[in-house]
């Protein structure tokens, strides 16, 4: 099985961490779609050190979901010649 792994910057230290994985649920789908994944199952949350996390843009905290994917069929269209 695929896992996807999607990162946010925490940007509001303050905002709770129910809130924080609500955001990211909300916007899930859609980072998997511009990344040609689609998920499959429930996702897994954690706040973790931005420092050490790829995608996090620099921030000090950031949310990291991964939930099983799969890859999306691409449709390339028509190549003019």
């Amino acid at each position: 099985m695929t896992t996807f792994q999607a990162v946010w910057p925490i940007v509001d230290q303050t905002m709770p961490f129910a809130d924080l994985v609500a955001e990211a649920e909300a916007d899930l789908r859609a980072v998997a779609t511009r990344h040609g994944a689609a998920i499959t199952g429930p996702a897994k949350y954690q706040v973790v050190d931005g420092r050490t996390q790829p995608g996090s843009q620099g921030a000090a905290q950031c949310v990291v979901a991964t939930a099983p994917a799969i890859a999306r069929k691409r449709n390339y269209g028509w190549i003019a010649a």
